[in-house]
């Protein structure tokens, strides 16, 4: 991995514009309210855990994913 890369990865991800904001805003939300339905359905234990942890994994992706999107945009 090169420098460029590694220095993207690692770049301030504030979202640039209110739609970005909005855009991030309703993921996590969509996420959480997920995340309070597996809570209240699933029995604690290993398997909630794991569920709750994949959908915490797939937020951070999308965020990830929106933020580098949105600095691909920028830089165009």
């Amino acid at each position: 991995m090169d420098q460029a890369e590694i220095a993207r990865r690692f770049a301030d991800d504030t979202p640039p514009t209110d739609q970005d904001r909005q855009a991030r805003a309703a993921v996590r939300n969509l996420c959480r309210r997920l995340v309070d339905e597996i809570a209240a359905r699933v029995p604690e234990g290993r398997e909630q855990d794991l569920a709750i942890a994949q959908v915490e994994q797939a937020w951070w992706w999308s965020r990830a994913g929106m933020a580098r999107g949105a600095a691909s945009q920028a830089e165009a």
